[in-house]
């Protein structure tokens, strides 16, 4: 499943829940429109912005038990771990799918307002309820995109996962196939270590075995032998009888 960012999920409640303020407004406008024109035409966009409502309602009526459900599972765990699914139209996929056909028909609906051939006295009462029309349309727009992204992120993730050290426990990523998705890691091969807990000896032996030096722990080795066998073999004098 795909997963939002807190900011991602918190903007897209406000703007469902500014769809359902701005349908009533939208529906007595609509009617007084057709009502006054005698036409079907502004009453037709009440159709894709109930469904928009409608969709809105049901979208936080899931979300809200959603998170209900992530409260009582235990730290650390999600709704998928915990072995649950999530709903079908909380996936960025139906998210997607649903607000780019609401947000055509809205369109398809406001053209056909803004081209009329004749200019009748519900003209105003026409241009005022294409507004509340025109922001959910935007409203839709938004949120389709924002599902086409986190969806993108999504399968990215998914070729190159991330995997947990067990010494550190921290989550590191993999090598993907798209190279430019890569992150910008510190030069150096990974370590389950952090960097507080090298010591540098290897680092110096191995410099200096690339000078062509020895390293420090030969030469005390070399210098402990001299001084054992200076020690056994004491050097005679001549002793006058």
């Amino acid at each position: 499943m795909v997963h939002y960012s807190e900011s991602s999920i918190a903007f897209a409640h406000a703007s469902r829940k500014l769809i359902l303020l701005s349908y009533i407004p939208c529906f007595v406008l609509c009617i007084v429109g057709s009502c006054v024109s005698s036409r079907v035409l502004p009453g037709l966009a009440l159709i894709p912005f109930s469904a928009s409502a409608l969709l809105s309602i049901v979208t936080l009526f899931i979300a809200r038990r959603q998170r209900k459900r992530s409260i009582q599972l235990p730290a650390g765990n999600t709704i998928d771990e915990d072995g649950g699914k999530a709903p079908v139209l909380l996936n960025a996929f139906a998210v997607f799918t649903y607000d780019v056909s609401l947000a055509t028909s809205l369109m398809v609906v406001m053209i056909f307002i803004w081209t009329q051939d004749d200019w009748s006295r519900s003209v105003e009462v026409d241009t005022f309820a294409t507004v509340p029309l025109l922001l959910t349309f935007i409203i839709h727009v938004y949120l389709a995109l924002l599902a086409l992204i986190q969806a993108f992120q999504y399968a990215l993730k998914r070729e190159a996962p991330s995997v947990t050290c067990p010494n550190c426990n921290t989550k590191v990523r993999t090598k993907s196939r798209f190279s430019w998705f890569r992150r910008q890691t510190r030069s150096g091969q990974y370590s389950a270590l952090g960097d507080e807990y090298h010591d540098g000896a290897q680092d110096e032996m191995s410099e200096r075995k690339n000078a062509g030096g020895r390293p420090a722990d030969e030469a005390e080795s070399s210098n402990v032998q001299g001084k054992g066998k200076a020690t056994e073999e004491p050097s005679l004098s001549p002793v006058d009888e």
